[in-house]
C-alpha cells in the first residue's frame, strides 16, 4: 500500500486507534515512512532537529547511559552503554565507548527528530534519524539512568527551524518514485559468485541462527554480531547468554545487547568463508528480500584455536533448508 498522502491529523488518528502499535508498523501499515509519521508530531512532542554526527555525538558522554538502536527490514541491534569517544572521517565516522561501537555513513543521515512521550510516569525521549527515503538509520534513547536535564540542554542545541509541510512533500515525492527491489535466491548466489574477494557460501536453513545462538551461549565463548541501516553498521563483540524465540522472531535479551531477528522475512541465510591472504574468516549471514544483508554473525576472534573449532563445529552442524 501506498499513500499519496495523509494528513498529520489522521496519523495521529490512526495512532489513537491502534495505541500499542510500534510506529514502524503503524507507518508500514499506512504506506508511508516512519519518518512521515514522526512528521505528523512536530510541535507536538517532536522536534526538528540537525542530523550532522558531529553536531550530535561529541555532546552526548555527559547525558550517561543510553540505548543506541540501528536496524533494517528484518533485524534489529541495540546497545546499552556509554558513548565516549567520537572519530570523525570524511563521510563516514566511527562512536565508542563501554557497550558502544557504532560505524556511521553521514551522506545518509538526513532527517533528524527528537522524541519526547510520556509512558505512565516516565519520560521516554530519544534522538531519532533517517536517510533520504525516511527509513531509520540509527535512533538513541534515554534510559533510567540518563540525566534528562543535560538531554533536555543538548535536545534545545540541537532543534532547528523546518516546515514540517516540506519535509513531508520530500519524503512523499522519494516514497513515490522509489522502485521496489526484489531478490531471488539465485540472483543473490549470482551475486556472490561475482564478488571479487574469494568467497566460498553454502546456503542452511532459515532457522538456523536460533540454533547457532543457543550453541554459541552454551559454548561461552564471545560473538560479533553486525546489523546495518543505510547510514549505520552497529556491532556488538562478546558472549550472548539469554536467548528467546518468539513466533517468527529470534532474540537475545542480554543486560547490555538486545538483537532481535525476523526469520520469516529472511531471503536466505548463508554459511560464508572469505579469504583475505592467510586469514580465513568463517560467518552466518542473513539476507532480506531485497538482497542486503540483514545480519552478521561471526565468532570473536580471541586467538585461540578452542574457540575457532567450537565456532567451526557450531557452523558445520547447521542445517540445510527443507
Amino acid at each position: 500500500m501506498l499513500a499519496e498522502d495523509i494528513s498529520p491529523a489522521e496519523i495521529r488518528q490512526k495512532q489513537s486507534e491502534k495505541p500499542g502499535m510500534r510506529p514502524r508498523d503503524l507507518s508500514d501499515s499506512l504506506g508511508i515512512s516512519e519518518a512521515e509519521y514522526l512528521c505528523a508530531w512536530l510541535d507536538q512532542g517532536n522536534r526538528y532537529i540537525t542530523c550532522r554526527p558531529e553536531d550530535i555525538f561529541p555532546k552526548l558522554p555527559e547525558v550517561g547511559q543510553l540505548m543506541a538502536l540501528t536496524r533494517n527490514a528484518c533485524a534489529v541491534h541495540e546497545m546499552i552503554g556509554v558513548y565516549q569517544s567520537f572519530s570523525p572521517y570524511r563521510t563516514t565516522a566511527e562512536c565508542r565507548g563501554p557497550g558502544i561501537r557504532a560505524h556511521l555513513t553521514s551522506k545518509n543521515w538526513v532527517y533528524g527528530f527528537s522524541v519526547d512521550k510520556q509512558r505512565d510516569d516516565r519520560r521516554l525521549c530519544s534522538f531519532q534519524f533517517f536517510d533520504q527515503s525516511g527509513e531509520a538509520v540509527q535512533k538513541i534513547h534515554t534510559r533510567p539512568t540518563s540525566d534528562l536535564k543535560v538531554w533536555d540542554r543538548i535536545a534545545q542545541e540541537l532543534g532547528r527551524e523546518a516546515d514540517p509541510n516540506e519535509i513531508r512533500s520530500q519524503l512523499r515525492a522519494h516514497r513515490v518514485s522509489k522502485p521496489i527491489r526484489e531478490m531471488s535466491v539465485s540472483g543473490l548466489e549470482t551475486m556472490f559468485d561475482g564478488c571479487k574477494s574469494k568467497l566460498e557460501y553454502r546456503r542452511v536453513s532459515n532457522d538456523v541462527c536460533e540454533h547457532m545462538l543457543t550453541a554459541t551461549a552454551a559454548a561461552g565463548f564471545p560473538l560479533v554480531c553486525k546489523i546495518n541501516s543505510s547510514g549505520c553498521l552497529q556491532t556488538h563483540e562478546g558472549p550472548v547468554t539469554k536467548i528467546m524465540t518468539m513466533g517468527p522472531w529470534v532474540n537475545v535479551m542480554d543486560d547490555s545487547f538486545h538483537m532481535h531477528l525476523r526469520t520469516d522475512h529472511l531471503l536466505g541465510t548463508y554459511v560464508i568463508r572469505r579469504t583475505n591472504g592467510a586469514e580465513i574468516r568463517t560467518s552466518l549471514e542473513a539476507y532480506d528480500a531485497t538482497g542486503a544483508r540483514a545480519i552478521y554473525f561471526s565468532n570473536q576472534d580471541d586467538g585461540t584455536a578452542e574457540t575457532e573449532n567450537a565456532w567451526q563445529k557450531i557452523i558445520a552442524d547447521l542445517p540445510k533448508p527443507s
